[in-house]
């Protein structure tokens, strides 16, 4: 477990150090595929084009991390008949598919979750977890929120999605 840490400590200071040459920023769209470890499909992001996407960047060595998941999954169970996505990403590219696939069935996780081997966080420019991206419905970046925050901001944050939502659908059933 304490090696765990500090390597899940070199790979942030990685981040940091490496620079962020071909990164994302806020307004600008990423597209890549993954493969979910909670029901084994495959999904690109513009899989969800026209949904609101909640990133959860993390680790299942983060204590932060973990105490986020039961909220984002709640929020996920509870909006996602309403084309609100949440997805979460292990940033430890050295954890074993077989053990995030343990940990997300035992804290029943229902949202996709994947192990970050391609390198996303770094170009989403996350270097602190948990880290949580709110992207609207055409993918694009509304805000960031990086490092470990008082649960009253992310569930302001959630409740912008669900307007943002609402009012899309709304718009919707008007045309």
């Amino acid at each position: 477990m304490k090696r765990k840490r500090e390597l899940l400590g070199a790979c942030v200071a990685a981040l940091c150090l490496y620079g962020y040459a071909g990164t994302v920023c806020a307004g600008e769209i990423q597209n890549f595929s993954f493969t979910n470890l909670v029901d084994e499909k495959q999904y690109c992001l513009s899989d969800f084009r026209g949904c609101e996407i909640v990133m959860i960047f993390g680790s299942i060595y983060c204590r932060p991390c973990i105490g986020l998941l039961p909220v984002m999954n709640k929020f996920y169970l509870e909006n996602k008949d309403k084309r609100i996505v949440v997805i979460g990403v292990d940033v430890d590219s050295t954890t074993e598919s077989e053990k995030i696939k343990k940990f997300t069935a035992d804290q029943k996780i229902s949202f996709p979750f994947f192990i970050d081997k391609e390198k996303i966080a770094k170009k989403y420019k996350v270097f602190m977890l948990p880290s949580v991206l709110f992207l609207d419905g055409n993918g694009k970046i509304k805000k960031k929120i990086l490092g470990p925050k008082p649960l009253k901001v992310y569930l302001k944050e959630l409740n912008k999605v669900k307007c943002r939502a609402a009012a899309r659908e709304h718009d919707v059933d008007n045309s």
